[in-house]
């Protein structure tokens, strides 16, 4: 399952052999295991999406969720006199952070 969530096979790999103790002395005796298995998660990485959608639809849930908190304020300030300087400054920031952030994703391949 690591290796969905991990852009390092090594990495992977090493998580592996740690969650199952029994392989230790398995992997102490045969050194060519574990470079071995470092080749395949490599390998399994390079064809497989499955970690990079889960990785960037998570980044895109909790970016909307951002936006729509960041919404949920700007309404609050737009409903209390008390917060005129933060509404404007909150008018002027939101359309300045977005643009670029859309000008950049749309110019991606």
């Amino acid at each position: 399952m690591f290796l969905l969530t991990t852009t390092e096979p090594s990495a992977a790999v090493d998580s592996w052999l740690k969650d199952n103790k029994e392989l230790e002395n398995f992997v102490a005796d045969n050194i060519w295991f574990e470079p071995m298995m470092n080749v395949i998660a490599k390998e399994l990485l390079k064809k497989s999406n499955l970690g990079l959608k889960a990785r960037v639809v998570l980044g895109a849930f909790l970016s909307i969720g951002d936006m729509i908190t960041d919404i949920f304020v700007i309404r609050d300030y737009m409903n209390n006199v008390a917060f005129r300087c933060l509404r404007c400054g909150s008018r002027a920031v939101l359309p300045l952070a977005t643009v670029p952030e859309i000008g950049q994703v749309s110019t991606r391949k």
